[in-house]
Formats: C-alpha cells, sequence, structure tokens
C-alpha cells in the first residue's frame, strides 16, 4: 500500500471538497445558491442547506395545519 504524503492528502481533500462544492452549487435554484454561495466549505454549504430546507419543510408543515383549522 502506497503511503501519501500529508501534502498530498491536503492537496486531495481539497480538490474533493472543491468538487462536491460544485455539485451542490449546481443542484439548487438561484435563489438558494445566492444563500449558500459564501461556504467556503462542502460541510459548510451542506449544514446550511440541510438548515435551509428543513426550515422550509417545517414552515409548509406549519402552514397546512394552520389551513387545515
Amino acid at each position: 500500500m502506497q503511503h501519501m504524503s500529508k501534502q498530498a492528502e491536503n492537496k486531495d481533500a481539497k480538490k474533493k471538497d472543491g468538487k462536491a462544492m460544485f455539485l451542490m452549487h449546481q443542484c439548487v435554484s438561484n435563489e438558494i445558491f445566492e444563500k449558500i454561495m459564501h461556504y467556503e466549505s462542502s460541510k459548510e454549504t451542506w449544514d446550511a442547506l440541510e438548515k435551509l430546507y428543513t426550515e422550509d419543510g417545517k414552515f409548509k408543515k406549519r402552514r397546512l395545519q394552520a389551513l387545515r383549522r
């Protein structure tokens, strides 16, 4: 098994992070993109998307409950 240097591992991780960011940016609407474009890592972006969509889901659920009354 070939051992990668720490520098090569960091470069590889940064490259994968960039690819993940690119894919997330490509898969959202312009409105959502404007809310997530300032994040610098895929983890931060993913967490923001999760929060945005979770809050949106909660809002829709509350609105539906209000309409049923």
